[in-house]
């Protein structure tokens, strides 16, 4: 790696000010998005980029879409939607942990391709996930209550790399295949390419609930109490029709984008404003329910990374891994792992995006070079980049933790050593990829 001698003045400031934040979110010396803030005054102060750089973050559509999901899911908790999406849930489900736990995950599988963001994924999903808990009477921080948490995170965001829909930055990685490739690998075979992978997630996922979460705790429900609250329910109320009104127009809004050419961001503020404008969600309920720190954390977050692109650094980052080309072509085997771990390695410092942009750029034009797919370059960069160890790599994390900390159902120790210990799920899911690849022709 470069000394950081070598780079000029501004880029040895924003290199020093971005170890002393990532520092901080390491240890969790403070709040995220405290040393956010301290790192965007310290660059503004120092005049290391300009302002219009800094801040982008608060004006990029990944801090209006977060604000919509905050407000989307306000109007779920707070009409009382989600609470009717339980009670219809267990109506129709037998009581056991078991079945709530694959309903939920089952039901993150199927939504993981329609909605083309984690965090709006996850917006939606927690309050159902905090109603059924509390509704099921499980016991606070115990294994059945952080099995269903557990549950609803893994099945709306760990297999977001077997489908081309499920994040925005799949059609970045998309978009700079080759043609060829890209006419290939559409919606259907991208899925097909990726499905043993997909499975031995599932496969994993099961193995280590089971062992982990095991448990005997009951439900305190009862069938007859189930359909007393039914009963009690009645039909839906306005703000209950403007919620799935809300959802309605978000997935169609996503399923036509094709067509109208709108970005998701917009898509989302849009269905926000009119469920504003309509008085379905109180100016009280929407100062509450969204969460500021973390829009704050994501804007500041955002502004760093473009202030890295603008200094240069992430080209002269990317450049030190050119290395792993040679190894692409002799022993694709031991490649897999490098290239997983210098995944990991950037991902410590970067965000997600960055990794997968920085890493694909790089790449691929190695991969043509040595007659290798592009394609399983990319799916490589995206399974592994979606993994992280520390809370602060990942966002839809934080804002699954917003949303549940304030409850303190769930065991944070025990879902944070799930997640390590599936980084591992990944590197085999990998592995076990690479002689169906062979078969069909892809490596």
């Amino acid at each position: 790696m470069r000394d950081i001698l070598s780079f000029d003045w501004k880029a040895q400031i924003f290199l020093t000010v971005a170890s002393a934040t990532v520092i901080m979110w390491i240890f969790r010396l403070v709040d995220e998005f405290i040393p956010s803030i301290m790192a965007v005054i310290v660059i503004l102060v120092l005049d290391i980029a300009p302002p219009n750089i800094v801040l982008s973050g608060f004006t990029s559509g990944s801090f209006f879409m977060a604000l919509s999901i905050f407000g989307l899911s306000a109007v779920l908790t707070t009409s009382g939607l989600t609470y009717r999406i339980v009670i219809n849930l267990f109506r129709f489900l037998p009581l056991s942990q078991f079945w709530h736990s694959l309903a939920i995950f089952i039901t993150g599988i199927f939504l993981t391709p329609l909605f083309p963001s984690a965090n709006g994924r996850i917006g939606i999903a927690t309050p159902i996930l905090l109603d059924m808990v509390e509704s099921l009477g499980y016991k606070k921080k115990g294994k059945a209550s952080t099995r269903l948490a557990i549950a609803t995170f893994s099945g709306f965001t760990m297999f977001s790399s077997i489908f081309l829909s499920s994040k925005s930055m799949h059609f970045i990685v998309f978009g700079i295949l080759p043609i060829q490739v890209r006419e290939r690998f559409d919606w259907g075979y991208w899925f097909y390419a990726a499905i043993v992978a997909g499975l031995v997630l599932l496969i994993f996922y099961f193995i280590l609930t089971q062992i982990m979460f095991h448990n005997s705790d009951k439900p305190k429900l009862s069938k007859n109490i189930i359909k007393a609250q039914y009963e009690v329910l009645g039909p839906l109320s306005a703000q209950e029709w403007a919620a799935i009104g809300g959802i309605a127009l978000f997935a169609l809004g996503i399923a036509t984008s094709s067509i109208h050419k709108i970005q998701l961001p917009w898509i989302g503020f849009a269905v926000l404003y009119i469920i504003l404008v309509l008085g379905f969600l109180s100016k009280k309920d929407f100062k509450n329910h969204v969460d500021w720190t973390f829009l704050l954390y994501l804007g500041a977050l955002i502004g760093l990374i473009k202030t890295m692109s603008y200094l240069g650094l992430d080209t002269s980052l990317g450049n030190e891994f050119l290395w792993l080309g040679t190894y692409m072509k002799d022993n694709f085997y031991l490649f897999v792992l490098l290239l997983a771990g210098s995944t990991m390695l950037l991902r410590l410092f970067i965000p997600n995006t960055a990794t997968v942009a920085i890493l694909a750029s790089v790449l691929f034009p190695i991969a043509l070079l040595n007659g290798m797919n592009p394609w399983v370059i990319g799916f490589i960069i995206l399974i592994m980049s979606d993994s992280w160890i520390m809370p602060y790599q990942c966002s839809y994390y934080l804002l699954f933790d917003e949303l549940t900390g304030p409850k303190k159902l769930f065991n944070k120790k025990m879902i944070l050593k799930f997640n390590v210990i599936s980084v591992f799920f990944r590197i085999a899911a990998v592995y076990a990829s690479i002689p169906f690849w062979k078969s069909v022709g892809i490596l």
